[in-house]
């Protein structure tokens, strides 16, 4: 009866219609009232489970109060529409994985009105204390050290072994209660027993814990340490930025930022074989008795120097099968290397800078720590040792250079002399006098051949030179003064008389040394069709030629033994390739004494036989068990600019540069470089011994024929991440649209394989006979090769960077990746 209220319109359109009768049944027409209620209010979303503390992985659902789109990220970072790191669904959305570790759960719906809900936010933190964690610890007795802990949880009893990267071994035990846990770690070790006690606390995939405790180091009482859980099976860790992976029968390579840069082991696991060591750029060389004592220049950040410099004085057996590393030091502001060597100590150069300080310091050649003898705001950059005395020059052109002395049994420093106007060149001791040349100034520049003797007193002008020749280096037997000055060489008698040129050079010599025989001289323009080493008569003549092919010795040190002649290869201002090559004393083959990898980080792939690494420029080869890195590229380009991208098929090495980005290629033993074709930003280059194939920019996917020259598009996507190929299909990611896919060799239709998790910013891939494998910053998934629902192999919990993906391979029965930032490479079951 009249009146009714309390009808609901709801959003919307609602068309009401009514009609009313009274008592004496008279009809009232139908009437109609529409009503337009707008939707203002968003959604409402709730995840479930929400988030907390959990001793397993979870699924999640989001589910919102209305017809609506979630968005959501898992990376912490907010969601947003068309975001890379954002997954969205028609809502309920289910399954969303969270992994062992801590996880921020971020999402927001919006309705069909377009009504956005504001970011909510839940945070996960899974606790499994069973497993393997990887971390480091430190103390008051020991630098930071990579640990290994194997832990399985029983109840609230923890128990495991440890093992850690500087060889100790033990039992660590642990009672947990929530998320705290006492310790003890006791060590196995029967060279280092100790025992050690602590406390913790488990946050979300991290133990963090203290402790004190003694063992045959001494009390440590300051100890901390930060493990975190790991997903696959860890198979080696505490690397630098491992990459590089591939399979090779039943052993894994790869490179990773070390003193032993490229290594194989086992799939298995255990102990890593050093294929090559990491080398900078040889600068000087000292041969003492059977061992050669030489200097390194490292392209690597100096607390002192921004960018810094580094150096490393090592020492070798002339053999070839040992070296050691005796002193590390800082290069911030001396121009040369210079190295003197006595019967128990070596002597060398370092430098700081702001302001700049030169060092010489005094290396035990038994390995015991160095001392500095001398510090001077004064340039330091020759050096040269007689029968007592060790001598130097500090000060540099247009300074005066003051020579000063030490006893090498240790003493009193004392000044000999003052080149009034600085020095070239460097300083020698022949007998009982010390050798300098000697910059006179004002212009015009002349020249001279200063003679002082070694205990001071009135120097003797032995020559007087034009302004060219610059004695550039000198060096001496015991009646001649030899020098070069560009292309010619000259000598004077130590006890004066007339300047004789002894030859002159088609190109600029480097070095030269002096034996019982011959001046040894090192000559060239740098690059390798003219680069040589000549033999000249202490008389003078037509030089002859020793070596040639060698390969940028800029450095220009050369050293002779009894048998061999040792050149210094590479440019610390340009490529940072070296190199000590070995010559036989009578002239022949050059080959390689010392050798191995600077640049960081550079492509590297492998066959049967061989490792091949773009090394900054060069392309170097290295034997598959290990052994000498020799060059077999040596492209000009190259060179100046460095290579990004490298393939081979066994057959032929096919490479991008930095800079010039076409494709080349030439045979994997050397020879002739071949053009392929150009790119603009290619990457991520592969072979299948027909075509060459690359990612052209972000989403084009090309080839080209290994004989050249026209390239064919054969896909383009969103945001191809990688590809690889079974010679048939080509396999690729793309993160744009989070899906894996593939499309012939031969262009046509894209096919869709299967999804990618939605907040996928890379993905790397493996092919086995029946699947393609895909590791991404999530989780690691395989599909079948004609597509199909994925398997989902692990849930994430990876240690990843977000710019550098990982390397990935597959056998018969296991998956291989590395984690960039864990510092680990790891196995699966696939």
């Amino acid at each position: 009866s009249s009146p009714i209220s309390g009808i609901p319109i709801p959003v919307g359109t609602t068309v009401l219609k009514f009609f009313a009768i009274d008592q004496s049944n008279n009809n009232e027409a139908i009437r109609t009232e529409t009503y337009v209620i707008s939707d203002t209010t968003p959604p409402v979303t709730t995840a479930n489970p929400a988030g907390g503390l959990f001793s397993d992985t979870q699924q999640v659902s989001l589910t919102a109060n209305e017809t609506a789109t979630i968005y959501y990220s898992t990376d912490g970072n907010d969601p947003s529409v068309g975001g890379l790191n954002t997954t969205s669904g028609s809502s309920p959305i289910s399954g969303i994985p969270i992994p062992v570790g801590t996880t921020v759960l971020k999402f927001f719906a919006i309705d069909s009105a377009g009504n956005q809900e504001a970011v909510k936010m839940e945070n996960y933190d899974v606790v499994s204390v069973s497993g393997t964690w990887i971390g480091s610890y430190s103390t008051n007795l020991l630098a930071e050290t990579p640990l290994s802990l194997e832990l399985v949880q029983i109840g609230a009893t923890v128990e495991g072994t440890y093992t850690d990267k500087a060889g100790d071994f033990g039992i660590f035990g642990a009672t947990v209660s929530g998320t705290n846990f006492d310790m003890t770690i006791t060590s196995s070790d029967p060279d280092c027993p100790g025992s050690f006690t602590g406390t913790g606390s488990i946050v979300g995939a991290s133990l963090e814990f203290t402790f004190i405790g003694t063992n045959c180091i001494g009390t440590h009482n300051n100890g901390v340490g930060s493990v975190t859980y790991q997903v696959g099976t860890v198979l080696d860790y505490g690397l630098k930025n491992p990459s590089n992976l591939s399979l090779n029968d039943t052993d894994l390579l790869w490179s990773d930022l070390s003193e032993e840069p490229i290594k194989k082991m086992p799939v298995t696991g255990g102990t890593p074989l050093a294929l090559t060591r990491y080398l900078g750029v040889p600068m000087v060389m000292n041969i003492q008795g059977n061992d050669m004592y030489w200097i390194e220049y490292r392209p690597e950040g100096a607390t002192s120097c921004t960018p810094g410099l580094s150096q490393v004085l090592n020492k070798s057996s002339l053999d070839g099968s040992v070296t050691e590393k005796l002193a590390t030091g800082e290069r911030c502001a001396h121009e040369k290397a210079n190295l003197v060597i006595d019967n128990d100590n070596a002597y060398w150069i370092t430098s700081t800078a702001s302001p700049d300080e030169y060092s010489i310091q005094k290396v035990p050649l038994d390995g015991s720590s160095p001392t500095i003898i001398t510090s001077s705001l004064l340039p330091i950059d020759t050096m040269a040792r007689g029968a007592n005395y060790l001598y130097w020059v500090e000060g540099r052109f247009p300074d005066p250079g003051v020579i000063k002395r030490i006893p090498l049994a240790g003493g009193p420093i004392t000044e000999i002399y003052t080149v009034t106007n600085g020095i070239t060149g460097n300083l020698i001791v022949e007998g009982s006098d010390l050798f300098v040349a000697e910059i006179v100034y004002p212009y015009p520049d002349n020249y001279r051949i200063l003679k002082i003797p070694v205990d001071g007193g009135s120097s003797t002008v032995l020559a007087t030179l034009a302004q060219d020749p610059i004695p550039l280096k000198i060096t001496s037997d015991a009646t001649t003064i030899y020098w070069f000055s560009g292309r010619r060489v000259f000598s004077i008698p130590i006890i004066g008389g007339s300047v004789t040129q002894l030859t002159s050079l088609d190109y600029n010599a480097f070095d030269i040394v002096v034996d019982a025989t011959s001046i040894i001289l090192l000559s060239g323009d740098g690059f390798t069709d003219t680069n040589a080493v000549y033999a000249l008569p202490l008389s003078g003549g037509v030089p002859s030629v020793l070596a040639t092919d060698l390969f940028m010795p800029y450095s220009g040190a050369i050293t002779v033994s009894a048998n061999n002649i040792y050149i210094t290869e590479g440019d610390h201002n340009m490529t940072w390739y070296g190199r000590i090559a070995e010559i036989p004393r009578l002239g022949g083959e050059v080959t390689s004494f010392i050798t191995g990898i600077t640049a960081a980080n550079n492509p590297m792939v492998t066959d049967d036989v061989s490792v091949y690494v773009a090394d900054g420029g060069p392309i170097l080869t290295i034997p598959i068990d290990g052994g000498h890195a020799e060059t077999i590229v040596r492209e000009e380009l190259a060179l100046l600019q460095g290579i990004k991208e490298l393939a081979t098929d066994s057959v032929y090495l096919y490479w991008i540069g930095v800079t010039d980005t076409s494709i080349k290629r030439a045979p994997v033993d050397g020879g002739l470089i071949w053009y392929l074709t150009y790119t603009d930003e290619g990457k991520n280059l592969i072979t299948d011994g027909v075509y060459v194939y690359w990612i052209e920019g972000l989403n084009t996917i090309k080839r080209v024929s290994i004989s050249g020259f026209s390239a064919m598009t054969i896909a383009t996507a969103g945001i191809v991440s990688d590809i690889i190929t079974d010679g048939t299909y080509i396999y690729f990611t793309d993160v744009s649209t989070n899906a894996i896919q593939r499309v012939s060799i031969n262009g046509g239709a894209v096919t869709d394989l299967a999804a990618l998790h939605g907040s996928t910013v890379w993905a790397s891939l493996a092919l086995d006979s029946t699947h393609v494998y895909s590791i991404s910053n999530i989780d690691m998934r395989k599909v079948p090769k004609a597509g199909g629902t994925p398997t989902i192999l692990i849930e994430g919990g990876f240690i990843f960077d977000i710019y550098n993906p990982s390397s990935i391979d597959v056998d018969s029965s296991n998956v291989y990746w590395t984690e960039f930032d864990g510092g680990t490479i790891k196995s699966h079951p696939k």
